[in-house]
């Protein structure tokens, strides 16, 4: 049981527990990495913090705790859904093969 979920990742490619705590409604704290930015819309679904400052990410996740209620978790993580993906992979695979 979580009411917020803090990421303080260093580096991320596709941050999956990230999407897998926006998918289920937990507000996130997470580093301003690659990844993170592209699924966090901040005051939105979760906050972004700078790795090089423990203020900022304190500042961060006391925001979150402080106004847990208004932020809207789930809203565009649809778009990340697994058969949305397989769509649209297959649409580059088919795209690349009738190129050849």
């Amino acid at each position: 049981m979580s009411d917020i979920f803090a990421f303080p990742s260093l580096q991320e490619g596709l941050p999956v527990a990230l999407m897998e705590a926006l998918a289920i409604g937990i507000p996130c704290v997470v580093s301003k990495i690659r990844g993170n930015v592209d699924l966090i819309k901040e005051g939105k679904n979760g906050e972004l913090f700078n790795l090089d400052s423990v203020q900022s990410f304190r500042l961060k996740f006391e925001k979150v705790f402080n106004i847990l209620n208004k932020y809207n978790y789930i809203s565009d993580m649809e778009k990340y859904s697994i058969s949305n993906i397989y769509q649209q992979m297959m649409k580059i695979y088919k795209s690349e093969t009738l190129q050849k």
